[in-house]
């Protein structure tokens, strides 16, 4: 743990000098270290979790898509007939005009919302564990940060281990969106709203299109569940040698306080102990010494 605070580097300097003040900088050693292994204790268990299940998650998501390629791609076709079924029943050029233009702004305004689709995991997951000239303040929003980023990867990884499960229902889902489609325009001519068959069309078609949530490929989904499980893992060590330091930063401050307590209630002793000190250093004598020196001359 490396600290250059002032206040760390004061710490830091007490500890190598000769004084009883030593155990203090062991002690606050100590302490950053047990700081860091109860984080670690407390965040290991789900982290390991999800390193067993990740192999697992893998294979439920190759064989999950396996069983729905066939219907995914079969529904794919049957959304774009029913598109251009219903756009010749309509007949009339602009109605279907007005009605494309209108999906296109729906569909531009959704984007603008943000589709939620595609790796939920970020590129770049670094982690700086250094804290050369790094204030307490600093190290603590840092740590806070941190915990932000290391909690939305463990987030991203959960959603992404259900994706085998919801790709399954998605698949399901959409073919009774699209038969209820193809049975509404069986329906009585006289009772069939071919402009909302129409629109229904067009959305059954984009949601057939996202079907896989912006994961081109198998490889897709897997690359982006082991970066998820890699942020998460790197932000937790971070963070772990983070709150050490931290621990180790507040010790000494506990240690300063108690210190200056004690010289505010002990003035006179530490006053003599320090004189003691400072003649052991400069060849000071007590007065008997010095009367007895004086004897010895005469």
């Amino acid at each position: 743990m490396n600290s250059s605070s002032p206040e760390a580097e004061q710490a830091h300097g007490e500890c190598g000098q000769c004084r009883p003040e030593i155990v203090d900088c062991l002690a606050c050693k100590a302490a950053g270290i047990k700081a860091q292994a109860e984080y670690n204790a407390a965040q290991l268990p789900a982290l390991e979790k999800a390193r067993t299940d990740y192999d697992k998650i893998r294979t439920d998501y190759r064989d999950a898509r396996h069983s729905v390629a066939l219907e995914v791609a079969d529904l794919r076709h049957q959304s774009k007939l029913l598109v251009e079924r219903i756009r010749c029943l309509i007949k009339q050029e602009h109605v279907v005009h007005c009605l494309d233009k209108a999906y296109g702004q729906v569909v531009e305004q959704l984007r603008e919302c943000g589709c939620g689709k595609g790796c939920c995991a970020p590129r770049e997951c670094e982690f700086d564990t250094c804290t050369d000239g790094v204030s307490d303040e600093e190290l603590a929003a840092r740590i806070v940060d941190y915990q932000g980023r290391a909690d939305a990867a463990k987030a991203c990884f959960a959603k992404l281990a259900k994706e085998p499960t919801d790709l399954v229902q998605r698949v399901s889902d959409l073919k009774a969106e699209v038969s209820g489609i193809t049975a509404d325009l069986s329906g009585d001519p006289a009772k069939v709203d071919l402009k909302e068959l129409y629109a229904r069309a067009l959305v059954a078609r984009r949601h057939v299109h996202e079907v896989w949530q912006g994961f081109e490929h198998t490889r897709d989904f897997v690359d982006c569940l082991c970066r998820a499980l890699m942020c998460w893992g790197k932000g937790l060590a971070a963070i772990a040698v983070l709150t050490g330091e931290k621990e180790v930063r507040a010790c000494h401050a506990r240690a300063r306080k108690e210190r200056c307590e004690y010289l505010r209630t002990h003035t006179v002793k530490e006053v003599l102990a320090v004189y003691d000190k400072i003649c052991s250093h400069h060849g000071c004598h007590s007065e008997q010494e010095k009367r007895r020196e004086d004897n010895d001359e005469d």
